[in-house]
């Protein structure tokens, strides 16, 4: 489940936006450019596969990665996606 994230480039933008932000779900929709209802999903959805964690102040959540483990999971994973792009491209091109 949890590498079926990184496929999904909503989900990898929330994430990449948490490894310098730590941010209340108000301010997410102005960051992200992004409707509440998706924001708000996106969130819940990397809560609860333990990506994401929340702190509650008064009536305000504030979201942030789980841990230091998520975000070199995330920097892995981005580092993968850009190793993987010439070696298409080259397929590509001999195809």
């Amino acid at each position: 489940m949890i590498r079926n994230v990184f496929r999904i480039p909503e989900y990898v933008a929330l994430m990449s936006a948490l490894t310098a932000l730590f941010l209340a779900l108000d301010t997410w929709f102005a960051v992200l450019g992004m409707k509440q209802p998706a924001v708000s999903h996106q969130l819940r959805f990397l809560r609860n596969i333990g990506l994401v964690r929340t702190r509650r102040e008064g009536k305000r959540v504030w979201y942030s990665l789980d841990d230091d483990h998520v975000r070199d999971l995330l920097a892995v994973g981005s580092e993968h996606v850009t190793h993987r792009e010439p070696l298409r491209d080259r397929a590509e091109q001999t195809a």
